[in-house]
């Protein structure tokens, strides 16, 4: 499994770490399908990784995880922080399912629509932490400090991102607040999701219809 220069929708590592993230947040819903209540109580979905942003509802996360899918697939439109910020998330979920050797979930993810040129290596967590470390941009490398540090109650104060950086962050915590995500967008995802996982989704929000419209 290899990295190289082409779009992030086109590098194997990318197009995989997007797979974990999709896995994780459909083993939350599916969790909250058993037992709403309990769902509830503990971290969630592969923006969980963030402590600021632990709170947002796993169908929301999938919502951002599928509408950065199709950015990036969309070789026209410029990633937005949102974007940068899922796909760095992704790559946490990659580099999780890979250092605890959990298998079972591997073979989930590597088992997608795509052909992957190689079978999974030895270092493909190193690749993965690599990716995470050369990727951020200048703006995402300060939010995400922002965002693993909420202790700070004004760190963006410092910041060279302006006036901007307050309303990104304004952005970020309105979709903790979100409960109802766009259907359309969730079930019209393409390229990442196998025909069974999209099933599973349909089904999931036909039995629960106040998650998605």
């Amino acid at each position: 499994m290899t990295t190289d220069s082409r779009p992030p929708q086109d590098c194997e590592i990318t197009y995989t770490a997007m797979r974990a993230a999709f896995v994780s947040t459909l083993d939350s819903l599916l969790r909250y399908a058993l037992d709403p209540d309990t769902a509830s109580e503990s971290s969630s979905g592969f923006m969980s990784c963030f402590p600021m942003l632990n709170g947002m509802a796993p169908q929301i996360q999938m919502e951002c995880l599928l509408r950065t899918w199709q950015r990036l697939a969309a070789s026209t439109d410029a990633p937005v922080l949102l974007d940068e910020l899922v796909v760095y998330a992704a790559l946490e979920s990659l580099a999780g399912v890979t250092s605890e050797k959990q298998s079972a979930s591997l073979r989930v993810v590597l088992n997608g629509p795509r052909v992957i040129s190689a079978e999974p290596e030895h270092w493909l967590h190193s690749k993965t932490r690599c990716m995470q470390i050369a990727g951020p941009t200048p703006r995402q490398t300060v939010f995400l400090r922002e965002l693993q540090q909420i202790e700070d109650p004004c760190p963006w104060l410092e910041s060279e991102m302006g006036s901007n950086w307050c309303e990104n962050r304004e952005e970020l915590l309105d979709l903790v607040g979100c409960w109802v995500a766009q259907k359309d967008l969730i079930l019209g995802s393409e390229g990442l999701l196998t025909k069974d996982e999209q099933d599973i989704l349909r089904a999931f929000f036909e039995e629960h219809p106040g998650l998605a419209r």
